[in-house]
């Protein structure tokens, strides 16, 4: 059995150290950002530079890859060296003296996870069979969601035995393994991707493809509620409601692994449906979630039920990117890729600090109503049908 059959299987593993880097705005930053600042809106400005970075950095890395002619590939040397240079930084946030020091150090931390991060989720659709796209979208969010769960469950306990030096190498670790051990040993860029490319001209021409507007501007507002649901369970439900540590971590773990069984289900099916009614659903489903809650106070339960409804909530973001190669130019397939990252993390950035300041000045229950409203707008643009083949996939790599 030639090893390219399992290019769907193998391609996804990466993901689970990237699952891992994204859990800790609810984990490891904020804890370790408490070491040196009691403002929640100093934390969540640091954790924004997450969703900051990825507002250009995605897109920078989708053009500069789609247009680069190596032997080693289009994506694979900036996978490569955008994974060390994230590792190496990821360490020195442990050594950091003060607050200015380790908000220059964590940019630089996320600029590097998100610069890898493009290439890494184009050149999955270049490597599977176009009717495993959906497939090893799901299933590479599977281990996404799988790397969060790990993170989730062992976060408190390596921060416990170790501090923020054994958190931080932890960190680095699992988050480079997955991918040397797969990129380029394993999975191999497809021979066109190593010579070919087209001469650098920026034009922005979204507006000119309306499905791709549609779902860019639709996912622009769902990450205005999505974004910072992680990153404010530290000052929210942890400085502000009173919860432990320990409980913020086992509910987190909890509902990440229902979040791993719904998105294992689906990727069974995904392929021979319409993704964007699945898209509209979960939608609607976020609203139910934000509304419950916006009514917790100190239930323990409750607060577990409640990460349980955000772990089926993340289907959205695996559907996403099921539907970008099904909207976008296959040949500028790198750009788009970025550019949906851009506007996910344009909305994620504006409300993690904007909750800061909601949070610190006193006003959390505006956090949830503002959720639940941004969620309802990206529902009615995903409404109109602009005549896009929604259910047809593009000719990207076959297995011959």
């Amino acid at each position: 059995m030639k090893l390219e059959k399992w290019y769907p299987v193998l391609i996804s593993l990466p993901s689970l150290g990237i699952g891992v880097y994204w859990s800790l705005a609810g984990t490891f930053a904020p804890w370790l950002i408490y070491n040196h600042t009691e403002s929640a809106g100093k934390v969540l400005l640091l954790v924004a530079m997450g969703p900051f970075t990825g507002i250009f950095v995605q897109y920078l890395s989708g053009i500069i890859s789609d247009r680069t002619t190596s032997r080693f590939g289009k994506r694979t040397p900036w996978i490569l060296a955008g994974l060390f240079v994230a590792c190496v930084s990821q360490i020195m946030w442990a050594f950091a003296p003060n607050y200015t020091v380790l908000f220059i150090v964590g940019f630089i931390t996320y600029f590097a996870v998100n610069f890898y991060q493009g290439p890494y989720y184009t050149m999955i659709y270049e490597v599977v069979p176009k009717d495993k796209i959906g497939f090893v979208t799901f299933f590479s969010r599977f281990m996404c969601s799988v790397g969060g769960i790990l993170i989730a469950f062992l976060s408190a306990r390596i921060w416990e035995a170790g501090g923020p030096m054994w958190a931080c190498i932890a960190v680095a670790v699992l988050l480079a393994a997955p991918t040397l051990i797969v990129i380029p040993f394993l999975v191999k860029e497809k021979p066109n991707n190593y010579t070919t490319s087209e001469k650098f001209v920026f034009k922005f021409d979204l507006f000119k493809h309306k499905s791709a507007t549609q779902l860019f501007v639709a996912v622009l507002f769902l990450y205005l509620a999505m974004g910072p649901v992680q990153a404010i369970m530290t000052p929210y439900f942890v400085k502000l409601k009173g919860f432990d540590i320990k409980t913020l971590s086992n509910a987190l773990t909890i509902g990440g692994i229902i979040g791993v069984i719904a998105v294992g289900l689906l990727s069974k099916v995904i392929d021979r449906f319409n993704p964007k009614r699945f898209f509209q659903g979960v939608i609607i489903f976020d609203v139910l979630v934000f509304g419950f809650g916006s009514l917790i106070e100190s239930s323990v339960p409750a607060f577990y039920v409640y990460n349980v409804l955000i772990g089926i909530m993340a289907l959205s973001y695996p559907i996403m990117y099921t539907l970008l190669p099904r909207v976008a130019p296959h040949e500028r397939l790198g750009e788009f890729q970025g550019l949906l990252n851009s506007f996910l993390s344009l909305g994620d950035f504006t409300m993690t600090v904007s909750n800061g300041y909601l949070i610190s000045t006193g006003h959390p229950g505006v956090v949830f109503k503002l959720q639940i409203l941004f969620v309802i707008i990206a529902f009615l643009i995903m409404l109109p049908n602009y005549g896009t083949p929604y259910h047809n996939q593009p000719e990207v790599a076959t297995n011959n």
